[in-house]
Parts: structure tokens; sequence; C-alpha cells
């Protein structure tokens, strides 16, 4: 239903709506009159729409990324490391923390803020105020330490929709079919028993899953929240209430 709804008219039809005029053929400017106005009326109409109609049909996956927007910079080096610039506001959990209990991962580290124009570097263990620029270099993505520069209410929110579509729990793929059966009391086939839940919905998906797929098994949902190379790597598992207590 949403592929139909996302057909929208676009040039290819104000072309092919010339070959009349081409041809030689009567009342070429009504056909292309014709066409030019549904064309704009699809692209208005159905193009407005399509978030609304995502919405609807529970398809629009929420944004994962709780990474603010800030400033980067790529250094040329053979570790391929990227220096991050987050400002702190008032809002964020970053504030009022100890530049030193930042969170660092492997390949990341804190170089130290600056604050009214003056540079502190991590060693002076200073707390972080609002309007200060903490800078950060690490090799990979820290969209994790990003989220803490975020303001509180764009967090939450985000956290909710991701709630709502994706489950009150994160599995991990290796997880079994037995295993989630003697938890969550749902039935499960004695040849499927040990076979993992990434691999499930991978098979069940024909070996091409998305993120956002989702699958049933009694009163449990499952669905495809992070993708790597090897395929799936986590799995959100959503609840209902047995069909006995609802």
């Amino acid at each position: 239903l949403f592929i139909s709804w996302c057909g929208l008219r676009g040039a290819v039809p104000i072309i092919l709506a010339l070959y009349p005029s081409l041809a030689g053929l009567e009342s070429t400017d009504l056909v292309f009159e014709l066409v030019f106005v549904v064309v704009l009326v699809s692209l208005i109409l159905q193009g407005w729409s399509i978030a609304a109609v995502a919405r609807s049909l529970r398809i629009l996956v929420p944004e994962q990324n709780n990474d603010p927007a800030h400033f980067q910079v790529v250094l040329p080096s053979e570790q391929g490391k990227t220096l991050h610039l987050y400002q702190v506001i008032s809002g964020c959990k970053a504030n009022g923390m100890a530049i030193n209990r930042l969170p660092a991962g492997e390949g990341t580290q804190t170089i130290g803020i600056v604050r009214d124009g003056v540079f502190q570097s991590a060693a002076q263990k200073a707390t972080l105020e609002p309007e200060d620029h903490v800078m950060i270099l690490a090799s990979e993505p820290i969209s994790a330490i990003g989220a803490l520069f975020a303001p509180l209410e764009t967090l939450e929110s985000q956290q909710q929709a991701q709630t709502s579509f994706f489950g009150e729990f994160v599995i991990s793929p290796q997880a079994t079919l037995g295993d989630l059966a003697e938890i969550y009391g749902v039935r499960v086939a004695a040849q499927d028993r040990q076979e993992t839940i990434g691999h499930y919905l991978s098979r069940h998906f024909h070996n091409r899953p998305v993120v956002g797929d989702r699958l049933s098994m009694g009163h449990l949902r499952f669905v495809v929240r992070k993708l790597d190379a090897s395929g799936i790597s986590a799995v959100g598992l959503k609840l209902s209430p047995p069909p006995d207590q609802q």
C-alpha cells in the first residue's frame, strides 16, 4: 500500500504527453494540460503526505542516531582519526560533568575544552559549563558520547519513539528460540529450538533483512534493530499480554 502511494508522477508522464503532438494528432494541448495538472496534484498531495502515510501504516523507522550536530575534522592519518568538537548546552547530560569523567572507549581520547577562547587540556579536570567546546579524538563513531551533548528533551522523545517502534528490550541475535520460549512462554517447534533468533529472522526475510523488519511469534514481536557486515547485530523485542491475559 505504501509503495503504491509513493508512485509519484513526474517528468516521464509529461514527456510522454508530448508524443501525441509529435505525431500530429488533434487536441494535443488538452492532453498535455491534463497530464500536467495530474502531475502537479500528485507531487503536492502525495508528496506532502508520504511521511503521514508512513506513520499511519507504522512503517516509519525512528531515528537511532542520538549524536547531535557538531563540528568534525578528519585527520590525515593511517589510523583514520577524527576530531570531534561538541558544544555544551545547559539542557544536556554533559553540563556539570567533569571532563575526565566522559566515557572514553577504545581508540577515543578527550583532548580538552575551549572556554572563552582559551584552551584547557583534559589533564586540568575542569567541570564542563554551558558554551564550552569539548574536543574529542576518536577512530570510530562516538554517538554514545555525543548523546551526552544533546538536549534532554530531544533524547527523551527519540527514546520514546524507539521504544514504541523497536520494543522495550534489546536482545542478542545469538539468543536461541528455545531460550526465548522458556523465558516468555511461547511455543517453538522442537526442531527449531536451537536456531538463533538472528538466523531465524534472516531466514524469514530471505537473508536480506533491513532495519525495521518485524516478525511476530505468539505474544512476542521481534524487530530488526541493527545490522552490520555479518548480518543482524541487534534485535528489538516488543511484548504484548498473552492471549489468556488480554
